[in-house]
């Protein structure tokens, strides 16, 4: 009997600390789920579905928890791995007719059942870098990977080239979806003195170092400018958290909003002028897993107008076009240096914020999803004949 195609996607940390992952794999969710039957399996969190969904502007998918203990000790995290894959290996191949791993974890796919695809974010190290586990071992576990999946779909240039170096794997580019319309021309003219960020409140992101340069060259010279800083709270950064806000209490021109629904991320995108991205900062070319992988935040900001101010390194070069829709750097003096061009200079932030959102279009929700969904209409057509 024919049913409709039914597509899993395993998003791990959809109920937990939402980031660039999460929201990949939700808009992917979202724009398949017209033509197929989508479900999201994803760890026990203590956000509520309704809560994350409302936060996306996304309208309800179903999904399945299943329950994943938490623990920073790597060997406790490798047997809760192994119990995770056994449990769904009961479940998704017998729910599914196309699995999607969403996460970066060599989580072993399903070919010799259904359709696999991995969208990978950026490649965890090949078994063969842990000098603990025998070599003849660590062969046959990332064999054992590297076939589980029809295809693997890399979310940019930099991610592509580390795929290719620590798993020796070819991946396809399918950059993530942003799911903005372009703020209209005529609305650039109410954008006010705010400068934002965007991202997870981790210390990764280089906020508290971006505070600090924003404090010393930019705040105390241009009093009417605020730096707005709004992400999501992340459970084992508790301590990096108090400080920011410790920070924030300091200062007149400094506010965190936390957890905030896209609603208010959207009102405050279309009132900034700049936006600022740090993640990366200080980090030494052979750590490139701590830098941005893509920066779907930079894209989402410059759709809205937002002239990007952004570190000349990993996806954000794939992204802004120096000194033509925003500015790449790689101090902190540079940082606060192209700002004071832009505060200076309202002819110029104007054009650039035209150039930005131009810049943003090719990386909007309907490119995405012309390719993903071609990308699983193909996959399809290998096994059914049709789409």
């Amino acid at each position: 009997m024919y049913h409709k195609i039914r597509i899993g996607i395993l998003i791990e940390n959809f109920l937990r600390d939402s980031g660039g992952a999460e929201n990949y794999g939700l808009r992917l969710a979202a724009c398949l789920k017209d033509k197929y039957e989508v479900k999201i399996y994803c760890k026990q969190g203590d956000r509520l579905p309704a809560q994350v969904f409302r936060q996306y502007n996304v309208s309800p998918i179903e999904i399945y928890e299943y329950r994943f203990a938490s623990s920073k000790l790597k060997i406790v995290r490798a047997i809760e791995r192994r119990n995770r894959q056994k449990i769904l290996n009961h479940i998704i191949p017998v729910e599914c007719d196309v699995f999607i791993n969403c996460t970066s974890n060599r989580f072993v796919g399903y070919k010799d059942k259904i359709k696999s695809i991995h969208i990978i974010h950026f490649p965890e190290n090949s078994y063969l870098d842990y000098w603990f586990i025998p070599k003849i071992i660590s062969r046959k576990l990332d064999a054992r990977y590297a076939n589980s999946y029809d295809i693997f779909l890399a979310n940019s240039y930099f991610t592509q080239y580390w795929i290719k170096q620590k798993w020796g794997l070819e991946a396809d580019i399918l950059n993530p979806p942003i799911s903005m319309t372009p703020i209209a021309i005529s609305a650039i003219k109410n954008k006010k003195n705010i400068i934002i960020m965007v991202g997870r409140l981790i210390a990764n992101k280089k906020i508290i170092e971006a505070v600090t340069i924003f404090n010393e060259k930019i705040a105390k010279y241009y009093t009417e400018w605020q730096l707005i800083i709004i992400g999501n709270k992340d459970s084992d950064s508790e301590e990096y958290y108090s400080q920011l806000k410790n920070i924030e209490m300091e200062s007149n021109q400094i506010v965190i909003l936390e957890d905030a629904p896209f609603e208010i991320l959207l009102d405050y995108y279309k009132k900034a002028s700049i936006f600022w991205h740090a993640a990366g900062y200080n980090v030494p070319a052979s750590k490139p897993h701590m830098m941005e992988h893509f920066g779907m935040t930079t894209v989402e900001a410059m759709s809205q107008g937002c002239v990007p101010v952004v570190i000349d390194k990993a996806g954000q070069k794939e992204i802004v076009v120096h000194n033509e829709n925003g500015f790449r750097w790689n101090t902190l003096e540079e940082l606060a240096s192209y700002t004071k061009e832009l505060i200076q200079n309202s002819e110029k932030r104007f054009d650039m914020s035209l150039a930005a959102i131009n810049g943003a279009k090719k990386f909007l929700a309907p490119e995405f999803e012309v390719k993903a969904k071609k990308i699983i209409s193909n996959l399809l057509e290998e096994q059914y004949g049709k789409g």
